[in-house]
């Protein structure tokens, strides 16, 4: 697959004439818990040449492309994604730090990977995956339907918000790192039920429904509670310059 993920994003080169700079797994793929039938995730930035940005008409600021099979890939303009950056956006900040690397470009990376670091605001992220969480429980109340995808789904964000309240740093994205961080004891009852759901979400159809978990959701919920009363403040707003300099570096 790897192969044709490449073959792909060089299509989408010539087809669109841009350069594509970086490339990268996201999702259950990069998270580590990825079903048989997962899709490809492939997520990437782009730059198109220099004039296109002195034109009266923005260019193109997303391409996307899907095989209507497993193969869903999107990317962003490099101006659009530190623009995106700025704002804190937590998906682009995870495919900054994803494990599965397709394509980086060793000239305009570099400064891209020092921003994104030098710029950590952990009130916005924290609000952003509080509000995945609740909003993936709320759907498992809602329909009173479960599956092992959505409860990990739900886990991986929680913990996301708890990784920076306590270390006030990005989280990791393999999910195993995080679940060794929050419930490292693995003769927990808890523990326990999680990798049973892991390891039945890695073997089967990432859709079947299971039985809802009572103990998870209690856990869930409590700790939603317990991660709203210790938020971070706003910071002040970001140096808007060091964003140019680096998108015009990219230009250059």
């Amino acid at each position: 697959m790897k192969e044709t993920i490449l073959q792909k994003l060089a299509d989408i080169e010539q087809q669109y004439g841009v350069t594509i700079l970086y490339a990268c797994e996201s999702g259950s793929r990069a998270w580590g818990f990825a079903s048989p039938d997962s899709d490809y995730d492939v997520r990437f930035l782009y730059v198109h040449p220099r004039d296109a940005y002195l034109a009266i008409h923005d260019p193109r600021d997303v391409i996307e492309f899907s095989d209507g099979g497993v193969l869903d890939i999107s990317g962003w303009d490099i101006k659009k994604a530190l623009h995106l950056l700025y704002k804190a956006n937590a998906p682009l900040r995870e495919w900054l730090t994803s494990p599965v690397v397709y394509r980086c470009d060793d000239a305009a990376m570099p400064p891209i990977f020092e921003l994104m670091r030098d710029t950590f605001l952990p009130a916005p992220l924290c609000h952003h995956y509080l509000g995945m969480t609740t909003k993936r429980l709320m759907l498992i109340e809602e329909t009173g339907e479960a599956t092992g995808k959505a409860y990990l789904y739900a886990l991986r964000t929680l913990f996301c918000c708890q990784w920076i309240l306590r270390h006030n740093s990005q989280p990791p994205m393999v999910f195993d790192e995080l679940l060794m961080e929050f419930l490292p004891d693995v003769r927990n009852e808890l523990r326990q039920e999680i990798d049973r759901l892991l390891a039945a979400k890695k073997a089967g159809n990432e859709k079947t429904g299971i039985p809802r978990s009572k103990r998870l959701e209690q856990y869930l919920h409590a700790e939603l509670q317990a991660a709203k009363t210790s938020l971070p403040p706003n910071l002040p707003p970001l140096d808007v310059e060091r964003f140019n300099q680096v998108f015009q570096r990219v230009l250059a």
